[in-house]
């Protein structure tokens, strides 16, 4: 391609690029005469906004309410933990750990997992790595237990 084909491709380009410019521009001036002109539509959106900020805000609210107030009242009898699958027991220890004050409660357990099935502080602040077994239906323990050890070292990474 010659030096002067590449100017006139460039030339063109730039022109091209002069007229979308203008074109934004002038629709712009009338987007703005039009809501000048309507000032009151942007009063109601705005009102609307806050509606609907203030909507999500209770619903917010409402949910953490109510999950606060499952957490406490959470209780289980050892039938329903004997009966409970594996995965179920380990979101009810969980649950029964938040529900004693533990604001990171985490049920991690799988492969991996170094033993740490559920983990978390309590409120001092101490570290809580709980192992969920399934010690079978003729143990002298039941079928599950929890055994939770309280670490003050983090071994390998666990948190």
């Amino acid at each position: 391609m010659s030096p002067r084909r590449r100017r006139r491709n460039s030339d063109e380009e730039l022109l091209v690029a002069f007229g979308v410019l203008v074109v934004v521009a002038l629709a712009l001036v009338k987007v703005g005469q039009w809501v000048w002109a309507h000032w009151w539509i942007l009063v109601v959106l705005g009102f609307l906004a806050l509606l609907l900020l203030a909507g999500w805000i209770y619903r917010q609210v409402d949910q953490m309410r109510s999950a606060r107030l499952r957490v406490e009242g959470l209780t289980y009898s050892l039938g329903q933990l004997d009966a409970m699958h594996h995965s179920a027991f380990e979101t009810a220890v969980r649950d029964l750990l938040a529900r004693d004050g533990s604001r990171d409660a985490l049920r991690c357990g799988g492969r991996g997992d170094l033993g740490a099935d559920v983990k978390g502080h309590d409120p001092l602040g101490r570290y809580w790595s709980v192992n969920c077994t399934n010690s079978g239906a003729r143990s002298v323990r039941g079928p599950f237990t929890a055994e939770a050890v309280r670490t003050r070292t983090l071994d390998r990474g666990i948190r």
